[in-house]
């Protein structure tokens, strides 16, 4: 007997056997989702594995389980603590409002003579006013002798007759103190060069603070009408003015400029009200002293020099 006729039958059985189908079990399917899904963890009470068992579509089930999640989310209700408890049965011991309520009545602000009488004070008769008035502010001054001049008016006529002349050597200390400070800020070495711009850099708030006390006090001056003082102050702070450095820098310069043209401007305004009373000695003195200060700033002295040989 040949081979292949031996084991045809038996390669004939087996393909027979391949060739056959095996029948679609759904309940075997089905048993297996449900198996699946019966192992999703529930954290509420409220959900049941029996509703889930019970679903038959896949479809079906999956819609029963999102209301089933949904239902317990809105039956979820927040726990309210004993204080908020407490709170609500007591209600809020303080309205919550911020903004003033309209039936309140609005008061006038105190005027400021009202304030000034609530800050005085009454000095014991055996205290000496001038050693009192000593620890006042310059503002302080003014506002008493304003206040008695505004309540006294015979008072005025007297402090005009008997009002001194100002005093400049405050002023000039100020000055001199201001312009110590701009050398002192300098550098010592003498190999390092004290007018190029790294020095002013140094000195720049130094020369600020100089300027600008030399034009406030020239503008207080003219502010008290006393002329010849006025004259006295431009000549003491000129000469402050020009021992300032000059600078390599043209711009750097500007400070120093600017104290030069308002003293002019001040020393013009003063001329320029004593024109009338100034005799011919006054007149050739301020002249002479012009002349040595046309160096430093020509223009605006030359014309105080033509005003005065008008």
């Amino acid at each position: 007997m040949r081979f292949d006729q031996h084991y045809v039958p038996v390669f004939t059985k087996l393909q027979d056997m391949d060739e056959e189908e095996t029948p679609y079990n759904p309940e075997t399917t089905r048993l297996r989702t449900r198996n699946v899904l019966a192992e999703i963890p529930i954290s509420h009470d409220r959900l049941s594995s029996s509703n889930l068992l019970n679903v038959i579509d896949h479809s079906d089930h999956y819609t029963n389980v999102m209301q089933s999640v949904q239902s317990n989310i809105n039956c979820i209700s927040l726990s309210t603590s004993p204080d908020e408890l407490i709170i609500q049965q007591r209600g809020r011991k303080i309205r919550v409002v911020f903004s003033p309520d309209i039936d309140v009545t609005k008061q006038d602000s105190p005027t400021s003579k009202k304030t000034r009488m609530e800050t005085m004070i009454v000095l014991p008769e055996d205290n000496c006013l001038c050693s009192a008035l000593k620890t006042l502010t310059s503002d302080q001054l003014i506002g008493l002798i304003g206040q008695i001049v505004s309540d006294h008016p015979n008072v005025e006529k007297e402090i005009r007759i008997n009002f001194p002349m100002a005093d400049i050597k405050s002023l000039e200390g100020r000055i001199c103190y201001l312009w110590h400070n701009i050398y002192k800020a300098l550098s010592i070495n003498r190999l390092v060069s004290k007018t190029n711009p790294i020095a002013y850099n140094r000195v720049s708030i130094h020369l600020l603070e100089f300027k600008k006390c030399v034009i406030n006090q020239g503008r207080h001056l003219v502010e008290s009408s006393q002329w010849s003082v006025v004259i006295d102050y431009v000549f003491m702070a000129w000469k402050y003015v020009r021992r300032t450095p000059i600078w390599d820098c043209p711009s750097h310069n500007a400070a120093r400029k600017q104290c030069f043209k308002s003293l002019s401007e001040i020393c013009m305004t003063a001329l320029q009200h004593m024109k009338e009373s100034l005799n011919q000695e006054t007149c050739e003195n301020y002249r002479n002293r012009l002349k040595l200060l046309a160096n430093d700033h020509k223009e605006d002295i030359e014309l105080c020099l033509r005003f005065l040989e008008i």
